[in-house]
C-alpha cells in the first residue's frame, strides 16, 4: 500500500487482520516428542499431508515465487534455512533476518537443515472437522524438516519458526538459546539484553 509521506512514497505491508503472531494457531509434528508441554500442540500427519498438499499446489499455481536460502546462528551451532515465499515483501523479511548463502542462483548445490513454506492465502476449510483452533495453520513438522504457514500474512511467523527450531534443537548440543542481542565493552566485558520483540534489543 503506498503512503506518501515528506519523505516520498513508502510501501506499506498489510498483514490483515494478523499484527502479530497466532500462537494457538501453530502445531508440530515430532515422533520423539522431546518437547512435553502443554504448550505444545500436535497434529496428525494425515492433517499435515493434506495441508502440505494444498500449500505445494498453491505454490505450484503462482506466476512467481521467491526462494532465500541461507543461515541461522553462527559457526558450529548454525544451520541452513529454506523460506519459500509469495511476496517480494516476505523475501525481504528474511534476508534481512538471516544470513544470505551467496550461491548465485545455483539452488542445487545448498541442502537446507528446514525449510518453510509461506503459503499464506492458503486456508484450512475443515478446521472445525479437525479438531483444530482456525483456519489459519503454523505447522513445524520436526521429522521431515519442513514448516507449513497458512491463513496469516504476519512475517514474524517465519522467523519465530525457524527460532523455535533452534530452541529445539540447541539444547540437545548442550547450548543454552537465549532471545537476546549481545554488546562487547571497551574492556571485552559483555552485556546481555534481554526483551520481547519489538523492544530494541537489536
Amino acid at each position: 500500500i503506498p503512503l506518501k509521506t515528506d519523505n516520498g512514497l513508502v510501501n506499506m505491508i498489510d498483514t490483515g487482520i494478523f499484527t502479530g503472531r497466532s500462537p494457538n494457531d501453530k502445531y508440530f509434528i515430532d515422533k520423539t516428542q522431546l518437547i512435553d508441554n502443554s504448550a505444545n500442540k500436535y497434529i496428525k500427519e494425515d492433517i499435515y499431508d493434506i495441508l502440505f498438499k494444498k500449500s505445494i499446489s498453491h505454490v505450484d499455481s503462482l506466476n512467481k515465487f521467491y526462494i532465500f536460502d541461507g543461515y541461522c546462528g553462527h559457526g558450529p551451532s548454525k544451520i541452513k534455512v529454506r523460506f519459500i515465499t509469495e511476496y517480494l515483501w516476505q523475501h525481504h523479511f528474511v534476508k534481512n533476518m538471516f544470513i544470505e548463502n551467496n550461491h548465485v542462483n545455483n539452488y542445487t548445490d545448498f541442502e537446507p537443515d528446514f525449510t518453510i513454506i509461506n503459503a499464506c492465502n492458503v486456508i484450512n476449510e475443515n478446521w472445525k472437522e479437525q479438531d483444530l483452533n482456525s483456519e489459519n495453520f503454523i505447522i513445524l513438522n520436526l521429522d521431515k524438516n519442513i514448516g507449513l504457514i497458512g491463513g496469516t500474512h504476519y512475517g514474524g511467523e517465519m522467523k519465530k519458526g525457524i527460532f523455535t527450531i533452534m530452541n529445539y534443537l540447541l539444547p540437545q548440543s548442550n547450548i543454552l538459546p537465549m532471545h537476546c542481542s549481545a554488546n562487547i565493552g571497551k574492556d571485552g566485558d559483555v552485556a546481555l539484553f534481554f526483551g520481547l520483540s519489538g523492544t530494541g534489543k537489536t
